[in-house]
């Protein structure tokens, strides 16, 4: 599984982004990161169209890569569900860990 993840926007406009393939994790951090995907809810959310004028707030773009299945979605900071959160806020930690 490969996940891009990219995060824009904001009070101050800077753009974080992350490339993550699980085959290149350590088995237990994959596995907690499967975990999150999975109580995530992302195989089945359906964000609204993301509202570019929404002011000082995050757009996140994530793409999922399994094999010949692709899940690419686009929503701002206020879709997030209480599910998704815990995955985001690691792709976030991920993200600034490479910067």
């Amino acid at each position: 599984m490969i996940i891009h993840f990219e995060r824009s926007g904001g009070f101050a406009g800077i753009i974080m982004r992350t490339h993550i393939d699980l085959d290149a994790l350590p088995p237990d951090e994959a596995e907690g990161l499967m975990a999150m995907i999975e109580s995530s809810g992302i195989r089945n959310f359906e964000p609204a169209t993301v509202n570019k004028n929404t002011s000082d707030q995050f757009s996140y773009a994530l793409n999922i890569e399994t094999g010949d299945e692709k899940r690419s979605l686009l929503f701002s900071e206020g879709q997030i569900t209480d599910e998704l959160k815990p995955l985001i806020e690691y792709l976030i930690r991920k993200a600034r860990s490479r910067n």
